[in-house]
């Protein structure tokens, strides 16, 4: 066996195998298929049969590789979801997946909070420092129209016997970004003309 930065060499009687080692996003499209040329060249067990073959081979496997490492940036529905849980449903760190997914001049249309990401970072880290720990959120539908991504939300206080509140959260998507924003609220009342509850 060979190795050169980070690729294994295995040469067992006619099949001979190159295997990266090294972290995901660790190297380029670029810098890849060169590392991939450098090890086929240098080990002196391969033939330029093989050379050709384990070539093909490790192009699909550096364009497979680079699908799987998608994140979430490439699907609006699932950069929302990720931004929402983040924030509401995990409780995370509001600043870090703001910077991620939402961009600087982000338009807002709530009436208690300014435009911008800055302004929103703000307000929303306020809220959840203050919003106590028995306080849960649920996504129960997440809908797409073109650029807009809906997420029809529930949250209530866990504490309490009430049944919370019904929302709706409206995100814009450009350019892998979270660029607008609208909402609407309600509380949900303990009685209801029907049996269908508001979810």
């Amino acid at each position: 066996m060979d190795s050169e930065d980070g690729f294994n060499i295995n040469r067992v009687n006619h099949t001979t195998t190159l295997t990266y080692t090294s972290g995901v996003n660790a190297l380029d499209d670029d810098d890849l298929i060169s590392k991939v040329i450098i090890s086929i060249r240098k080990s002196e067990f391969l033939t330029m049969t093989h050379y050709y073959r384990n070539l093909f081979a490790l192009l699909v496997t550096v364009f497979s590789f680079n699908l799987s490492a998608a994140d979430s940036t490439d699907d609006p529905a699932s950069m929302v979801v990720e931004f929402y849980t983040t924030v509401f449903v995990d409780k995370g760190n509001v600043r870090a997946v703001s910077e991620k997914l939402v961009h600087p001049d982000y338009i807002q249309h709530n009436p208690y909070v300014g435009d911008g990401r800055e302004a929103m970072v703000k307000a929303l880290s306020a809220w959840m420092k203050k919003r106590p720990a028995s306080v849960v959120t649920e996504i129960k539908r997440v809908m797409t129209d073109g650029d807009l991504v809906i997420l029809h939300v529930h949250q209530r206080d866990t504490a309490t016997q009430q049944p919370g509140h019904a929302g709706v959260d409206i995100f814009r998507v450009a350019d892998g970004k979270i660029v607008e924003h609208w909402d609407v609220w309600q509380k949900i009342p303990e009685t209801m003309p029907h049996n269908n509850g508001m979810f």
